[in-house]
């Protein structure tokens, strides 16, 4: 996360809200750098995270793990500890964050057994962006999506073929979205842009997917990829990454 950050000339200190939608690995697994880098580049002030219950004990083993290493830097670097300091938030559905103009809204989503699981919906002006996390069909996402610009949902597809043959794939895609389910959620919210991403794809091309929904959803849909831009504005531009 760091060098994909650094990629996009973003100070890493300059991150000072993190949001959690679930403590399953894939999406915690670089907090740690997150963190402790901003800290080495000195943060002005404490990172505030946020997520589901349970997120505040991650957070308290995750500094009692690094302990050792934030007393040297502390000792002998002149970090300052009050730049590496964390500010944890147990949360629950509603709104969890109001400041400067941006307001951040948690919902439940189904990622059963992961439970709770969060989509956030993110308000700034007149412009709105939804984030589902993960998710199987959620009629709560749907419901906390009226009238927004921006959809970023997931997305997991497995060829029928494979799919039926295998136990393990059935459990995973049982709390993940399909295809027919988001052209469903699409259906219902007729988002301005929407874009698939958390892609599981087995047996099957990434624009075999993108073709699946598109016959059936009319509306502007895009593959999501690492780096890639998306300006919300009185139009939206979604730009993939450039070195140029």
């Amino acid at each position: 996360v760091v060098q994909r950050l650094q990629q996009l000339d973003i100070r890493i200190s300059d991150i000072q809200q993190i949001f959690l939608t679930h403590l399953h690995s894939d999406h915690i697994s670089a907090l740690d750098d997150v963190w402790l880098t901003g800290w080495i580049y000195q943060r002005p002030s404490p990172l505030n995270i946020y997520g589901p219950n349970g997120t505040k004990s991650f957070v308290d083993h995750l500094s009692q793990a690094y302990a050792y290493d934030v007393q040297l830097r502390n000792q002998y670097s002149g970090l300052g500890i009050n730049a590496g300091a964390v500010v944890t938030n147990d949360i629950e559905p509603g709104v969890i964050y109001s400041e400067n103009g941006i307001k951040v809204t948690a919902f439940l989503v189904d990622h059963k057994p992961v439970a709770p699981a969060y989509g956030y919906r993110i308000d700034f002006g007149e412009r709105s962006v939804v984030i589902s996390g993960d998710t199987s069909y959620s009629q709560s996402l749907v419901d906390h999506s009226v009238g927004i610009d921006l959809l970023v949902h997931e997305i997991m597809s497995v060829d029928h073929k494979i799919l039926e043959k295998n136990p393990r794939l059935q459990k995973i895609q049982r709390y993940h979205t399909n295809p027919e389910q988001l052209v469903k959620v699409l259906s219902s919210i007729k988002p301005r842009t929407a874009v698939m991403t958390h892609i599981i794809v087995v047996g099957m091309s990434e624009d075999e997917v993108l073709k699946q929904v598109t016959i059936a959803y009319e509306g502007e849909v895009h593959m999501g990829e690492d780096l890639m831009s998306i300006e919300v504005g009185s139009s939206i531009k979604v730009i993939p990454y450039s070195k140029n």
